[in-house]
């Protein structure tokens, strides 16, 4: 906080500064004209500069502080339902203000979806590069090999004893891998058949939220008076096993983490 006046130079002595009758964290005397003070914990009220001679205040000073959030009456928790099972589809809402009425640089909803206790990954798991073949890596990484061996031991015009060997390996591990795929062929035969017998309901697949920071809306993008509270909200689906997530709203105004009770962290419980 800069404080602007006239004969604060060393000569006379500034021995307080307070803010709404606290007083500051500190201060430096700049100039004769000028001190450069911490509000610490001050109040909004009169801003008071204290000399040998006396003090002099000057009374409108507003202590604006972080920007806060809260749930709207009658609501807590910031999310509808409280709780669902897999595939549900939820609203998370919360209520932003700031004394200055500086829009928020940052309006995040964090979910730890994979429960590992952040807020940083993508969820969604992801394709291996063996993802879709029968079997999966093991069985064809035996095919590749044997197909390694018996390029190598062809090389030889009279196979010598090591290359024999080289195409007895690789005859194991082709029959090896084509064991696999077709053990895993069957596998999932056997499940497409289980599958077909039960409700197609069941067997719908659920897509939703991969992301564990998800970027809130406002309700209103039309309303720019950020002082009384201004709601914002996002929807996702939550898919995956019973278990129970944590989330938090994360919002910044640029400066400062806004803070408050609604600013914590909660829980939502997926059901079977």
């Amino acid at each position: 906080m800069v404080i602007a006046g006239t004969q604060f130079g060393t000569g006379h002595q500034v021995t307080a500064v307070s803010f709404g009758g606290t007083a500051a964290a500190s201060f430096t005397i700049d100039s004769d004209i000028q001190i450069s003070a911490v509000v610490g914990s001050g109040a909004s009220g009169a801003v008071s500069v204290t000399t040998p001679g006396g003090t002099v205040t000057l009374s409108g000073f507003t202590l604006a502080g972080a920007p806060t959030l809260s749930f709207p009456t009658g609501t807590t928790n910031g999310i509808s339902p409280a709780e669902g099972s897999a595939g549900t589809e939820f609203i998370f809402f919360v209520d932003y203000t700031s004394a200055t009425n500086d829009a928020p640089t940052v309006a995040q909803l964090q979910i730890d979806l994979d429960g590992d206790g952040s807020y940083a990954a993508a969820t969604s798991g992801g394709a291996g590069p063996w993802s879709g073949w029968p079997g999966g890596a093991l069985p064809w990484a035996a095919l590749l090999a044997a197909g390694l061996l018996l390029a190598w031991s062809t090389r030889f015009m009279r196979p010598t004893a090591p290359a024999r060997l080289a195409m007895v390996l690789a005859a194991g591990l082709v029959l090896a891998g084509l064991a696999g795929c077709a053990e895993s062929t069957s596998d999932e035969k056997n499940k497409e058949d289980t599958e077909d017998t039960t409700d197609t309901e069941d067997t719908e697949t659920c897509t939703g939220l991969t992301t564990e920071t998800n970027t809130m809306v406002a309700a209103d993008s039309t309303d720019t008076d950020y002082t009384d509270g201004k709601l914002y909200t996002f929807t996702g689906v939550i898919c995956g096993e019973p278990r129970t997530i944590r989330y938090q709203f994360n919002f910044s105004d640029g400066e400062d983490v806004a803070t408050g009770g609604d600013a914590d962290t909660f829980e939502v419980t997926i059901t079977q």
